[in-house]
């Protein structure tokens, strides 16, 4: 005959073993957490340096931008590391990468690299070179007025001199277009077109350093120098087409009114 008291009894124990089991492995869980958590965060995992190849102003730009990225990680890598973690850096090394392209933009490449053993991160970075000046104007288109120095990518990237002088390279915005630092001066397709244009006008011997940019939605620039006639540039297409032209024209060409090179393969002049 079964005794259905005793199976009750061993059933209540099998239970209250089950659930300190339970109770015991959710403690363990716990505490291994806890613990991983403060050796996560302790001196152990502190960065303790980091190195950047540039200038001192530089330097203390990217500083300052690595110290704000590990300050504000997510919510769950917050828990788990202190601000100055090697290991929450090593995490981030991508991402502090890009914010550094992000919020300098005179850089125009950064690589951050994470040595676990030693604690430390080495920073590389590229410099975007100054290939012009793009200069708002007033009234008087030919008068530069706030200018931006860009790279040959089309990216505005530093403050620079309102130049009037022909040694440097100089885009006349009219359009009253905002450019601000660390945005393109025009759209990518057209700047690769801007820096051919100014090769053009090297190669072909005029050496005209300045083009003046009325209505962006266009994609034109023309020449203003007063030794030359204006020659009209489509931003759409590469103008070497018509190197050929502008040598037999020779010294004739000061004596032309203008010069289009808006239509491909094909030279007007008058």
């Amino acid at each position: 005959m079964l005794d259905y008291y005793q199976n009750a009894r061993e059933e209540e124990r099998r239970r209250k073993r089950l659930r300190f089991r339970r109770r015991a492995l959710f403690f363990l869980f716990l505490v291994i957490c806890v613990g991983t958590t403060l050796f996560l965060r302790s001196p152990f995992f502190r960065i303790e340096g980091v190195s950047i190849s540039s200038g001192e102003y530089l330097e203390e730009k990217a500083r300052m931008v690595i110290d704000n990225s590990l300050q504000n990680p997510s919510i769950f890598k917050k828990i788990l590391f202190n601000e100055d973690n090697i290991l929450l850096a090593y995490l981030q090394k991508n991402e502090l990468s890009q914010e550094l392209v992000k919020k300098i933009p005179s850089l125009a490449s950064a690589s951050v690299s994470v040595a676990l053993l030693d604690r430390s991160l080495s920073v590389s970075i590229k410099e975007r070179e100054k290939f012009g000046l793009w200069c708002h104007t007033g009234e008087d288109v030919q008068e530069p007025r706030s200018c931006l120095w860009f790279d040959s990518s089309g990216v505005a990237f530093a403050q620079g001199p309102s130049a009037r002088g022909t040694l440097i390279r100089k885009v006349l915005d009219a359009s009253h277009s905002i450019v601000a630092e660390g945005t393109r001066v025009l759209p990518q397709e057209y700047a690769g077109t801007l820096v051919r244009i100014f090769s053009f006008l090297e190669v072909s011997g005029l050496n005209i350093k300045t083009v003046v940019l009325d209505n962006p939605s266009l994609g034109e620039v023309y020449t203003v120098d007063p030794q030359f006639p204006s020659i009209y540039f489509s931003l759409r297409q590469d103008p070497s087409f018509a190197l050929k032209a502008f040598e037999q024209l020779g010294d004739d060409i000061k004596d032309l009114e203008y010069i289009d090179l808006r239509v491909k393969n094909r030279v007007y002049y008058k």
